[in-house]
C-alpha cells in the first residue's frame, strides 16, 4: 500500500472504492479539472488529513481483501448453506454409505 488518499474522478466503477467520501479518498465531477485541483491543494495543506484519510482507506480495502473475503465465506456462507440443506447433505450420506456397503 502507497498510504497517498486518493483524488479520482466520481465516475465508473471508481465510487465504489471510495466508500466515504471525504474520508477515505475524494472524488469531483468528471472533467473538472479545478475541483480535482482545489481538492489536491487541501491535502497538500493538511498532513493530518492526509494521514487520516489514508489509514481510513487502507483499513477499508483490507476489509476487501482476498483474505477477508475468504474468511467471510468460510465463516458465514458455508455454515449458512450447509445449515440451509442438512437434511438433503444428511439423505446424500445415507446414500453413500448404503452404496459403499
Amino acid at each position: 500500500m502507497a498510504g497517498l488518499p486518493v483524488v479520482a474522478a466520481a465516475a465508473g466503477g471508481v465510487p465504489s472504492f471510495i466508500s466515504r467520501p471525504g474520508k477515505t479518498g475524494m472524488l469531483f465531477p468528471p472533467g473538472d479539472a479545478h475541483a480535482a485541483a482545489a481538492q489536491i491543494r487541501q491535502l497538500l495543506a493538511d498532513p493530518k488529513a492526509r494521514r487520516d484519510m489514508s489509514l481510513a482507506a487502507q483499513a477499508d480495502m483490507e476489509r476487501c481483501s482476498w483474505r477477508s473475503a475468504t474468511l467471510e465465506i468460510l465463516q458465514h456462507h458455508y455454515p449458512a448453506a450447509i445449515h440451509a440443506n442438512k437434511a438433503e447433505l444428511e439423505r446424500l450420506d445415507q446414500v453413500t454409505t448404503a452404496a459403499a456397503a
